[in-house]
């Protein structure tokens, strides 16, 4: 699937969502721009340190090692996230979605 272009849609939260369902969304995108500023910044440290000389190598790489030991168990975790936004999605009507949104739902539903 290739597209070449731009496709935007205005989307007007008060209008189409419930005033529960605004809050609901931002206090979300808070959490998550929280968090990723919160990941770039411990980065930043951890390159200081070993920059630095104090983090070890050795650790460094302990600590990778059990991230990549993780890593399964966050797989599962989006396979379930996916798996409950397209729960969430197959419950509307394909005609209520924006003209430019349908093809990707009916290719993902």
């Amino acid at each position: 699937l290739c597209f070449i272009g731009h496709t935007w849609y205005n989307l007007n939260l008060l209008q189409e969502f419930e005033i529960g369902t605004v809050t609901d969304i931002t206090s979300r995108f808070d959490d998550v721009v929280e968090k990723i500023f919160g990941a770039l910044s411990e980065g930043v440290s951890a390159v200081q340190s070993v920059v630095t000389g104090e983090t070890d190598i050795i650790d460094l790489f302990e600590a990778l090692k059990n991230s990549l030991e993780l890593l399964p168990g966050k797989v599962l975790m989006i396979k379930d996230v996916v798996i409950y936004v397209l729960d969430i999605l197959g419950k509307y009507d394909p005609l209520v979605w924006p003209p430019t949104i349908r093809p990707m739902i009916r290719a993902v539903l």
